[in-house]
Parts: C-alpha cells; structure tokens; sequence
C-alpha cells in the first residue's frame, strides 16, 4: 500500500494531492463525528473511517515535500506521464486498488501501518 500512495502521490503531484486528500480527511471526519454525536453510529463510523483513511496520504505527500521533493505532478505533464505508465504497466489497477481500499473505513490506515511495523521501506 505504501508503494501505491508513494507512486499516486508522484503522479499527481505532492502539493495538488497535500490539498485533495486533506480537504477529503478533515470534512469526511468532521461529518463522521456530527453523524456520531447525532447517534447515527454506522454512518459516523464509516465516514470517519474513510476520511481516516486519507492522513497517509496526505502524510507521505508532505514528508515528501519537506524533503525537497515538491513537483508538479507527472499528470499535468504527457511526457512524464507516458514514462510513468511505461514504468509501471499496472497504474490503472493499483490506482483502482488504493481508490476502492479507501472506501472500505480504515483499511488503508491499518495496511500502512501493519506495513511499516513489518519494516518495509518507507522512504
């Protein structure tokens, strides 16, 4: 799952994805907690599971920007996208994994993290 977000977050661009997953993060859990306080306990827990879902996202896009690595994104660029899909013949399908496991409230939370205490390399 770390690799997904890493090559998601090169191809879109660190600040535009920064942007996108942590304005999706603070008002999916906003709206989760008013659900849960409302005692709509289902509806609370996946909006809040799924907007947690997003901080690693948006936590590898900003350590990648603290450490110099800020670009614009290789969508916005053809050539650079066309290197990227030839690099990696599976983009679509690992785009259309990260997208569905975000769906599915703290998958993606919880892979990051059991990925991470396995040792697998962040950076």
């Amino acid at each position: 799952m770390i690799r997904l977000i890493k090559a998601h977050n090169e191809l879109n661009g660190l600040k535009f994805v920064s942007f996108e997953f942590g304005l999706m993060a603070v008002g999916l859990i906003l709206f989760g907690g008013y659900c849960l306080l409302a005692g709509k306990l289902g509806v609370g827990a996946f909006f809040g599971g799924v907007g947690l879902n997003c901080l690693p996202v948006v936590c590898f896009a900003l350590r990648s920007l603290q450490s110099g690595q800020g670009k614009a994104g290789s969508i916005w660029d053809a050539q650079a996208r066309a290197r990227l899909m030839a690099e990696n013949p599976h983009m679509l399908r690992d785009t259309l994994t990260l997208a569905g496991a975000t769906l599915v409230p703290g998958l993606v939370l919880v892979m990051v993290g059991v990925e991470a205490l396995r040792g697998k390399k962040v950076d």
